[in-house]
């Protein structure tokens, strides 16, 4: 305090607490505020059109997200990339599917976010384009809309090829996949990272959305439940390709069938911030409350838009302290930062 003909005045650092404690009904210490911190997740919405070259798509639309990516995380605080899904596109339109994984991954794709060492972390979700029963006839159901697990089937070879444990294993943000039905691959998986001493994973399930699907006994969401309760200080999101749709639920986006399973089954863990999807085309948001606790839900996919998206993406702008989020959407392929 400072005295003055009387008149005691506050510090004002002390009176700048008091105006926190007013605007915000508590107390944030410095020792607090310095662990506070804000960062980004990079949203890459459905690549399919880039990677197989079609509709007037290229790949270099994708490695600009890419390039963009390596060149600003440090001014942008980027913490972790996360993918949709659909990383290729399997209609046998374009380039073939064995050149698309190609296109994905080198020459600017995917991989260039590892170099230098030790990189900058990823993951990506399944998409039903990135899953295909080679053993299956073009239009069966189970073509390229099951993960394959009743009975279990080779449906994600290329990108367990490109994007499996092998690949991750030693990479410092890959924390671990699931084993479900004998098939011991990096469909299920989890990353984890942290930013200013707040840990945070991200968990991927693949797609699953026919009906009730062939993870009728939830397999796959109680091994993402397991991983969330083994991480419980740990805020967590939780990434899979198809959770919401365009269609109307009183003011919001509705659930896919996938995402309302995914919800409901996942919905008690308080540590869960925000879900990620995408496989319809357009931006949706839900907001949801369970037992006190919010969980959102964001969709991202441009790929009906021209030139497949004329390589559109997110970032979402993340405080540790509040979770606070806001997204942005952009195209480094047009010039936009």
């Amino acid at each position: 305090m400072i005295e003055n003909s009387g008149i005691r005045i506050c510090s004002p650092a002390l009176l700048i607490a008091l105006i926190e404690v007013l605007l915000t009904g508590c107390f944030i210490s410095r020792k607090d505020k310095e662990k506070e911190a804000e960062f980004r997740i990079v949203l890459i919405p459905d690549t399919q059109y880039y990677t197989a070259q079609t509709r007037n798509a290229t790949v270099d639309m994708f490695r600009a997200q890419i390039s963009w990516i390596k060149k600003y995380h440090r001014d942008s605080s980027i913490a972790y990339v996360a993918g949709m899904g659909d990383i290729v596109d399997d209609y046998g339109k374009g380039d073939p599917v064995e050149k698309q994984w190609e296109n994905a991954v080198h020459n600017g794709g995917y991989y260039a976010l590892e170099e230098p060492a030790p990189g900058i972390p990823y993951g990506l979700a399944i998409g039903n384009h990135d899953e295909a029963d080679e053993n299956l006839k073009f239009g069966d159901p189970r073509y390229h809309h099951l993960p394959g697990l009743n009975p279990p089937r080779n449906t994600t070879r290329y990108y367990n090829h490109y994007f499996g444990v092998e690949h991750f294993k030693n990479k410092p943000w890959y924390g671990g996949h699931a084993n479900i039905a004998g098939k011991n691959n990096n469909d299920c998986h989890f990353d984890k990272f942290t930013v200013a001493g707040q840990k945070y994973i991200v968990v991927f399930l693949p797609f699953d959305d026919i009906g009730n699907g062939e993870d009728k006994q939830g397999l796959m969401t109680s091994w993402a439940d397991s991983v969330l309760k083994a991480n419980p200080l740990s805020k967590a999101f939780i990434v899979s390709h198809s959770m919401l749709t365009l269609e109307n639920d009183k003011g919001q986006n509705a659930w896919s069938r996938q995402g309302k399973r995914i919800y409901e089954a996942l919905k008690g863990n308080t540590n869960i911030i925000a879900m990620l999807c995408g496989h319809i085309s357009g931006e949706g948001f839900r907001r949801d409350v369970y037992n006190g606790h919010v969980i959102r839900t964001y969709l991202t996919d441009y790929q009906s838009e021209k030139n497949g998206g004329n390589g559109k993406m997110r970032t979402m702008r993340i405080n540790t302290r509040t979770d606070s989020n806001s997204l942005r959407t952009f195209s480094p392929y047009l010039g936009q930062h």
